[in-house]
């Protein structure tokens, strides 16, 4: 089995992407949905569908992605940061509203949340969290790389 950091995992997932790029360039631009549809081809695992954290935290699906952040969460720094690189969709780990399920009645009210969730919209930007797959990703994607990072 080939070990796969998370910077791997997206760049694979974008690979596969952009072998079609040409084709989908000529009938549309290439969209969060596309790469999210990549990386579950490629994972090297049967995808799991039955959990609520690996979806879509913010943002459509069908938006036309001009580059991608990989993170373990999801705060208004790394939103700006992306941002300021030019990338448009942020692929996360962790909850990007505070509770495990990205409850937003819970924070819906929340100046934190209504900054975080303006902020996306006005630069266009999507979340998607990869948490239950990657776990189960064998090696598990983050003890692999928390393990690497300190050795």
């Amino acid at each position: 089995m080939t070990l796969l950091s998370r910077r791997e995992m997206v760049i694979l997932g974008m690979a596969g992407v952009m072998s079609s790029a040409t084709s989908f360039a000529q009938t549309r631009q290439i969209t969060a949905g596309d790469v999210v549809d990549r990386i579950k081809a490629n994972l090297g695992k049967p995808w799991i569908s039955t959990g609520y954290r690996d979806t879509f935290k913010i943002g459509d699906p069908q938006s036309p992605v001009r580059g991608i952040c990989s993170t373990f969460g999801t705060n208004l720094r790394v939103m700006k940061l992306a941002q300021e690189a030019g990338l448009n969709m942020i692929i996360t780990h962790e909850p990007t509203f505070w509770s495990d399920a990205d409850v937003v009645d819970l924070v819906k009210n929340d100046e934190i949340y209504k900054i975080k969730t303006e902020f996306a919209e006005q630069h266009g930007m999507v979340v998607w969290r990869i948490h239950d797959n990657w776990h189960a990703h064998i090696p598990d994607g983050i003890r692999l790389g928390f393990g690497t990072a300190i050795g």
